[in-house]
């Protein structure tokens, strides 16, 4: 779980833009910084098999489903187990850095698929197999 944790956090690192229609957001480690919630995780175990939905099955517990990331600027984050808090909390803390698309949290690599100002995208790939990918979705809070 703690690695899913990380996994999940190298794709939290997203931006702190305002609302504007014409507004563009271009990524960088200051404009991923931001609190964040995961709001879907997908899964394949391979190129041609059917994505399953990781966010609302039981692989995530319910009371993980609702903690905050925060991305600061300055490379850390931080895990805050909110609204239903697990026994015991999940609370954490560490390192990430971005670099290009590239985003890695303790040392755990991925790649940000999409970004704007209010979500973002984080790949990760050969998890549990060679060759799976999840994806996560991270909404700003």
């Amino acid at each position: 779980m703690k690695k899913l944790f990380a996994v999940s956090l190298i794709f939290f690192a997203f931006a702190s833009c305002k609302k504007d229609k014409n507004e563009t957001c271009t990524l960088s480690q200051t404009s991923l910084a931001g609190s964040y919630k995961m709001t879907a995780i997908k899964y394949k175990s391979s190129a041609a098999s059917p994505e399953q939905d990781f966010f609302n099955d039981t692989f995530i517990e319910a009371c993980d489903r609702d903690n905050v990331i925060t991305f600061a600027a300055a490379g850390t984050y931080t895990i805050t187990d909110a609204g239903t808090v697990c026994t015991p909390d999940s609370n954490d803390s560490g390192v990430w850095t971005l670099a290009g698309t590239t985003i890695s949290v303790d040392g755990d690599p991925g790649t940000v698929e999409s970004f704007t100002c209010n979500s973002f995208k984080a790949k990760t790939t050969d998890i549990f197999v060679a060759g799976d990918a999840l994806v996560i979705t991270y909404t700003r809070q």
